[in-house]
């Protein structure tokens, strides 16, 4: 039984580990997801600056 109970505090403890770190993951994807939006956003608006520019 000791064995059995130690083998459910293990995986309980990995699995919290687990979950642990996904969010620790999930929670930094949040936070650069706005960033590489905004980053994209201004590489296409100086794209088609540019290329309006030699248009022009």
């Amino acid at each position: 039984m000791i064995n059995i109970s130690g083998l459910v505090v293990g995986m309980v403890v990995v699995l919290a580990g687990y979950l642990f770190w996904a969010g620790l993951v999930a929670v930094a994807v949040l936070i650069h997801i706005p960033w590489l939006v905004v980053r994209m956003v201004v590489m296409l608006a100086g794209f088609f600056l540019r290329h309006s520019i030699l248009l022009f």
